[in-house]
């Protein structure tokens, strides 16, 4: 299938064609759905995104723009979507911490507890040498991404970091992050 295939949707249909791709991405979608809005997506049809960009995520616009020739990946999908979940997983977050603890139920401590511990220095952070992905956040999207398809990595690029499993480490720190976050909803 060519890569532009992928894209044969308008600007408003992109985000349903993720969720038919990867569970993990509906996962997510269904997440950002719970706050009432998804956010807006379209594709960098001007290619305005930096050379080796797939994909960008601003929250103050809450705006995801892919790229229109690599943008197109579950990988990709799930990555950018996890950071528009990250901003709303930190309002709620935040919103916890005003409340007195004695007014908040068991599953908003469990996860205000979680999410402190994992964005707060207690999840595994990446090597200063690997650069842009250092970063917490986009450690947390790219472990997120990289898992979207179902594929796993091979051997050899698992262990060619020196921090083996990071990715995968990082995946499942969040999956348990948003199945806590998606218990504050049930009440």
């Amino acid at each position: 299938m060519p890569l532009l295939s992928y894209w044969d949707d308008e600007d408003n249909n992109i985000l349903p064609s993720f969720a038919q791709k990867s569970s993990t991405v509906k996962d997510i979608l269904d997440l950002l759905s719970l706050s009432g809005k998804l956010p807006n997506a379209t594709i960098d049809k001007e290619q305005r995104l930096p050379l080796g960009t797939s994909g960008d995520y601003y929250p103050l616009k809450d705006q995801i723009t892919f790229h229109p020739l690599t943008g197109n990946t579950p990988s990709v999908g799930a990555h950018e979507l996890f950071h528009a979940l990250q901003a709303r997983m930190g309002n709620k977050a935040y919103n916890l911490n005003k409340s007195w603890r004695s007014d908040l139920s068991t599953s908003d401590l469990q996860y205000l507890d979680a999410y402190e511990k994992l964005n707060n220095g207690g999840a595994i952070k990446n090597q200063p040498e690997e650069g842009y992905r250092t970063r917490l956040d986009e450690a947390q999207a790219f472990g997120v991404g990289n898992y979207a398809t179902g594929q796993r990595p091979t051997w050899e690029t698992e262990y060619s970091s020196k921090r083996p499993h990071l990715d995968a480490t990082n995946a499942s720190e969040m999956a348990i992050l948003m199945d806590l976050y998606k218990r504050t909803f049930k009440k």
